[in-house]
């Protein structure tokens, strides 16, 4: 075997596993979207909602991420976040991007992995991992690590979780059992990615572990925040003056 063909192998395994992923996400992806295409509550999620989460996480500052309107519209969610924060005067940064609605097939369908390979990158790993906040409380997630570019010059680390009616989820298949037992009541999803790049400046483990510490300090908050959401909803729900919109 010649040394170019040596010399290639490492990418064609990448290659093939992307693949593998890819198709067998995307199987089991379909049939959740087409099962969830029309379930929609009466009540859209304020696109103001989420802007009340706070600029400062720790030591991390805040400052958001215009997305263009047409894009935004694209995805079909009710209310979004799109901030990089940052620490050690910018030496760490991360993107937080948080998208909610009531319709659950357009949130979901916006997942890292289908997101970023349509977009032309190379999944190179993918690992689940669960952390345990100060509460007690246990945060699961997915880590996915991509590349872009001929000879992966940019590397891409997303830290990935999904929210259902305030519950934690990591991945699809957990949120597909629990959505066909309860399908009725579904309120809205959500789902947050915490995202690393680097041009080579950092390890893949550096990244992880930036990506998972800004996770663990700003999973209180996120869960305030939709705590929050829940509690309007159902005063809404509960109170005909505000389901009419107000008192006359």
């Amino acid at each position: 075997m010649s040394s170019k063909n040596v010399n290639r192998m490492p990418f064609l395994a990448a290659t093939i596993t992307a693949s593998i992923l890819t198709l067998i996400f995307g199987l089991s992806y379909r049939t959740l979207l087409t099962r969830l295409g029309a379930t929609v509550t009466s009540t859209p999620i304020s696109p103001s909602a989420l802007q009340a989460f706070p600029m400062h996480i720790g030591d991390w500052t805040g400052e958001d991420i215009p997305i263009d309107e047409k894009i935004v519209s694209r995805t079909g969610t009710d209310a979004h976040i799109n901030r990089r924060y940052s620490r050690n005067n910018g030496m760490d940064s991360v993107l937080l991007y948080v998208a909610c609605g009531t319709n659950l097939g357009n949130v979901l369908e916006h997942h890292p992995l289908r997101c970023y390979s349509g977009a032309g990158c190379t999944v190179q790993d993918r690992r689940s991992t669960e952390f345990v906040l100060d509460n007690g409380i246990k945060l699961p997630c997915n880590i996915f690590h991509f590349s872009r570019g001929d000879f992966e010059t940019q590397r891409i680390t997303v830290l990935h979780y999904i929210i259902l009616d305030g519950q934690r989820c990591s991945e699809i298949s957990v949120l597909r059992s629990r959505i066909w037992r309860i399908l009725a009541t579904v309120d809205y999803v959500a789902q947050v990615q915490i995202v690393v790049s680097s041009g080579g400046t950092i390890t893949s483990d550096s990244m992880i572990k930036m990506a998972s510490e800004f996770a663990v300090e700003s999973a209180s908050s996120i869960a305030d925040i939709f705590e929050r959401i829940q509690n309007d909803r159902n005063a809404e729900t509960t109170d005909p003056l505000k389901k009419e919109g107000g008192s006359q």
